[in-house]
């Protein structure tokens, strides 16, 4: 959604999510908090799970920003979106979409569009998986409502074929190539490129998330990768 701050009702007030681990947003982004009290709008940082969206005015703004919890509560978290897709506030970002990333079965709609994505298959498609890929060693197993990694299965062939995993997750041969030379994301705002990370995994992990001593840092990438992430 794009959105002039100079339109805001001053009377308005602007509350940013974020959960209990981290109560006062990441250090980056103080810096967007004071800027608006700087040009004297009213703010409040909340936990998102421990709020009430009744109290909302069809004058107030809402950003979700630091949830990152919620897949350790998905239907909590299903509810509070339906609550504030129904409240009087104005949702920064787009109840819809957050919905829909929430669970990522979304890579199979990617699939269905033939867009360039690791082959994904629900976990009792183990002979499709194996017909398709026979040299593969190791299997990934990901939670649908997972973030940072958590819950996330790093099994062997064998004890992938022998495991009965429900369909709360999605499995895809592993990569070797991201702990050897990392996983970049492209960011873009409003179908714009803005910027690249380079996130790389500690030595002897292929989990690249800070949270498992995972290093970000930011990067170029060929204008071919950027054109292809649109």
């Amino acid at each position: 959604m794009k959105l002039d701050f100079r339109t805001i009702n001053k009377k308005s007030m602007i509350y940013f999510l974020t959960c209990a681990k981290l109560p006062n947003l990441p250090p980056q982004e103080i810096n967007a908090i004071n800027l608006l009290k700087e040009n004297k709008f009213e703010t409040q940082i909340v936990n998102w799970d421990e709020w009430n969206t009744d109290l909302l005015t069809e004058n107030d703004l809402v950003f979700l920003r630091s949830t990152w919890n919620y897949d350790q509560k998905p239907q909590v978290f299903l509810s509070f979106l339906n609550a504030l897709k129904n409240s009087k506030a104005t949702v920064v970002n787009f109840v819809e979409t957050m919905l829909w990333n929430m669970n990522k079965h979304y890579m199979f709609e990617f699939q269905n569009k033939n867009l360039s994505v690791i082959p994904t298959f629900h976990p009792f498609e183990k002979t499709e998986l194996i017909n398709q890929f026979p040299e593969t060693t190791q299997i990934i197993a990901k939670p649908i409502f997972s973030a940072g990694a958590r819950g996330l299965l790093k099994l062997t062939k064998e004890e992938w074929l022998s495991n009965n995993l429900v369909d709360t997750y999605i499995c895809q041969p592993f990569v070797e190539s991201v702990p050897k030379a990392g996983e970049w994301s492209l960011i873009y705002f409003d179908g714009f490129y803005s910027h690249s990370v380079l996130k790389k995994a500690k030595p002897g992990d292929f989990r690249v998330q800070s949270d498992h001593g995972g290093m970000v840092t930011y990067v170029d990438v060929p204008e071919e990768w950027k054109i292809q992430g649109q």
